[in-house]
């Protein structure tokens, strides 16, 4: 398996990249996501990267902007570290969360993902409707939902819990675990496959770096507490970005 190959790259976007593409350009997958500054995944390592003038004159919507998990077409400049963008490859899922406004305007929050963890907890951050709005992002998406009841460790009542979940979203595969202990990760194992990609979906403090940073092995991102009035949690991370687990999975925060 080739180094893009690990990071999600198949024959079809290898079509697609092979029948539209200079052959000045190479491609690229999104790791992080600043304003207008990207990390970007390639061949060559991780560079640095920014879309082209034209491509950012050509967009008509937000949606058309590379986020974290994009395929695109790079030209790269090794000795300085960067690229430019110029195409963004066709997206095999999308998560599109629609803003109200003046005009409804669609923003990618994460693409080609292949499962989507949507975490909640046994406590006052458990939703239906919150868990509703979740899954139907997912289905909406193309993507695979997996139901996460994490903070199994604070309660003794978690299959209450977890009949609860199930009633909630018939059909979804859900799990009871504690991200902080480690208990019940083993039984995510088979959706954390080398080069298949999953998004964390969840209300802020649910736990959603603490299972980052239990899957990387490592303390990659800060993690925070949660009000006692609530339940309710204090963001942690500033942007989204992608993380390559050691199973081989990849990992989008």
């Amino acid at each position: 398996m080739n180094s893009l190959e690990k990071w999600g790259w198949n024959a079809s976007l290898a079509a697609d990249f092979a029948a539209n593409c200079s052959n000045e350009w190479i491609p690229a997958r999104v790791l992080v996501e600043y304003r207008e500054l990207y990390d970007v995944w390639t061949e060559l390592g991780e560079l640095k990267a920014r879309i082209s003038g034209r491509m950012r004159y050509m967009q008509t919507d937000t949606s058309e902007a590379p986020t974290v998990g994009d395929w695109v077409a790079l030209e790269p400049r090794t000795d300085e570290g960067t690229g430019t963008i110029h195409r963004l490859s066709p997206r095999e899922t999308a998560l599109v969360r629609k803003e109200a406004g003046e005009r409804t305007r669609a923003q990618v929050l994460a693409a080609n993902v292949n499962t989507a963890f949507l975490l909640t907890s046994p406590n006052q951050d458990f939703n239906e409707r919150r868990m509703e709005r979740f899954l139907s992002l997912v289905y909406e998406s193309g993507a695979t939902p997996v139901l996460l009841v994490n903070k199994a460790d604070l309660t003794e009542e978690l299959d209450a819990w977890l009949l609860r979940a199930s009633e909630g979203a018939p059909g979804v595969p859900v799990h009871g675990i504690s991200a902080l202990q480690g208990d019940g990760i083993a039984e995510l194992e088979p959706y954390l496959q080398a080069g298949q990609t999953i998004v964390l979906l969840g209300s802020s403090g649910v736990g959603k770096s603490t299972l980052t940073n239990r899957l990387v092995g490592d303390q990659l991102l800060d993690t925070g507490g949660i009000r006692e009035d609530d339940a309710r949690g204090r963001h942690t991370t500033s942007h989204r970005q992608m993380v390559q687990l050691p199973s081989g999975a990849l990992l989008i925060d």
